[in-house]
C-alpha cells in the first residue's frame, strides 16, 4: 500500500511540518483518508496530499458538496 514517491512525499511533508509546530500532521492512507472524509468532513481543515490521491479524495469532497 505504500508506493515509492509517498515515501519522498512524507519525508519532504515532515521536514516542512517542522517549521509550522502550530499545525496539526497526521498521515493516512488514501483508502482511511476517503472513508474519513465521508463518515466525518469536518474533522478536516486541509488535506495535502500528491496529484493521484487528490484525484481521489477530491472525488469523495465532490459527492459530499453535492
Amino acid at each position: 500500500n505504500v508506493l515509492e514517491s509517498t515515501v519522498l512525499w512524507r519525508e519532504v511533508v515532515e521536514r516542512v511540518a517542522k517549521d509550522f509546530p502550530e499545525v496539526e500532521l497526521s498521515h493516512m492512507y488514501v483508502d482511511n483518508a476517503s472513508m474519513q472524509l465521508v463518515r466525518n468532513p469536518k474533522q478536516f481543515d486541509v488535506m495535502v496530499t500528491t496529484n493521484m490521491f487528490g484525484d481521489i479524495l477530491s472525488d469523495c469532497a465532490a459527492m459530499l458538496t453535492g
